[in-house]
């Protein structure tokens, strides 16, 4: 090994002395030796090297950088293999056994999880009908799952059947059950919206949420409230766009909340009446 020329070649492309190289190549194979994967280095520390030879680390840096390409190729040590002794038991027979002793070490630890697995599914089958009957009453999850059970309350007759399916329905996929006292507690949240429950339902469903209050809803989702005055209906609108060429100051405005006198009414219209000749003398109202 000593007497190779390669060790010259590194010792002159990195300066240093053959005995240095020499000595940095065995802690190389030592580490490789102790290494997980053998022949391959692992967490090499030239500044640990340099320390045990009395030496810069500089100088180990530039030996194992000289090194490449001629006695190692990256981390892992060339020829490797062809560097171990010859064993007379083989590496392939000593490989099996370990791989056997492993496997029969994984067996032991499992099995007293799988006796007791057993014992445990034992126990379980020789139990009575009585006995599963009486573990069912004293679980608490089988009072959890009886008021589950619950029949739900009827409709409410004042809620449409697409708005009540469609609620529902929500409150399922939010697992939460539809009581009578849910009921209730939403009628009290839609007269303070100033909605009818329908409504409030419909946009409980629109929100997608579990709960509902009315202090979340946002003012477009409102009701008018009490005491608010009545919108302007679609009978009351057309009514009040007919006259608005007899009396334009009139129609402008919405229909008043309190009963208005027809006196009163057509005092107010700023029209001129003629007598337009006919059979019978009539009143034209212009505009």
């Amino acid at each position: 090994m000593q007497n190779d020329p390669k060790w010259r070649t590194i010792a002159r492309l990195s300066q240093q002395r053959i005995g240095d190289v020499i000595s940095v190549f065995l802690h190389v194979l030592d580490n490789a030796s102790n290494a997980t994967e053998r022949g391959r280095t692992e967490n090499l520390n030239p500044e640990d090297i340099a320390s045990a030879l009395d030496l810069e680390t500089l100088q180990v840096d530039a030996i194992l950088a000289a090194m490449q390409g001629r006695v190692m190729e990256g981390p892992a040590v060339s020829a490797w293999e062809k560097r171990q002794p010859a064993r007379e038991d083989g590496s392939a027979e000593r490989s099996k056994a370990w791989r056997e002793e492993q496997k029969a070490k994984k067996e032991r630890e499992q099995t007293p999880a799988n006796a007791t697995d057993h014992t445990a599914n034992a126990a379980e089958r020789t139990r009575t009908p009585r006995e599963e009957k009486s573990r069912e009453d004293k679980s608490p999850i089988g009072d959890k799952a009886r008021k589950r059970a619950a029949p739900p309350p009827p409709r409410p007759d004042d809620v449409a059947e697409q708005a009540w399916n469609d609620w529902t329905d929500l409150r399922a996929k939010k697992r939460a059950p539809v009581t009578q006292t849910v009921l209730d507690e939403a009628r009290r949240e839609c007269a303070k919206a100033g909605l009818s429950l329908e409504r409030f339902l419909q946009v409980w469903c629109m929100r997608g949420s579990q709960g509902l209050q009315a202090d979340w809803l946002r003012p477009d989702e409102r009701g008018p409230g009490p005491g608010a005055a009545p919108a302007e209906t679609a009978y009351q609108r057309s009514m009040r766009e007919r006259v608005q060429e007899a009396a334009p100051s009139i129609a402008r405005r919405a229909p008043a909340a309190a009963h208005q006198d027809a006196t009163d009414f057509f005092r107010t219209v700023d029209t001129t009446a003629r007598v337009v000749p006919h059979t019978q003398p009539a009143i034209e109202v212009l505009p």
